[in-house]
């Protein structure tokens, strides 16, 4: 089962003393990369005095301090890897959350999101969403899956 640390808390919330939540970093091949995402800030004031106060409050969301405060409010690891280096405040959250190193074991190996070209761009990560689901239940087998992924993906994309 993969999902966002940021679920984390809630998961541990459900489960309780049931039973043991195990962690394990996101596969990758050696030296590869995983697609980061996550928190973002968008100015779109176009007055100069809120296009001032905007870019004062996306320093402060991206400086240690105000990552401390993202992180601990919904469990995304932080964009400023200063904000968890050893000796700051971080640290010792993630300290007490052990299940959390998995997420904090894919910063060195983050990249950047990739988003497909043109209109169809979230219906294309729809159409990859719901063939994983129907080989993960075995509805289609991991062949076919890809031979109609491939056909669906090609079709949406721009020519």
């Amino acid at each position: 089962f993969t999902d966002s640390s940021s679920i984390l808390r809630r998961y541990e919330e459900q489960v309780g003393d049931s039973f043991e939540i195990g962690i394990a970093p996101f596969p990758r091949v050696d030296g590869g990369t995983i697609p980061a995402a996550g928190v973002a800030a968008v100015m779109l004031a176009q007055d100069d005095e809120r296009q001032q106060a905007a870019w004062r409050f996306m320093r402060f969301v991206a400086s240690p301090e105000g990552q401390v405060i993202v992180a601990e409010e919904t469990a995304y690891v932080p964009a400023n890897a200063v904000a968890f280096a050893e000796g700051t405040p971080l640290a010792d959250y993630y300290a007490e959350r052990p299940l959390m190193s998995a997420a904090l074991a894919t910063v060195p190996h983050a990249s950047a999101w990739y988003a497909y070209p043109g209109e169809n761009s979230v219906r294309i990560e729809e159409v990859i969403r719901d063939a994983i689901q129907s080989v993960a239940t075995l509805q289609i087998a991991p062949q076919d899956a890809l031979t109609q992924l491939a056909e669906d993906v090609n079709a949406l994309l721009p020519e």
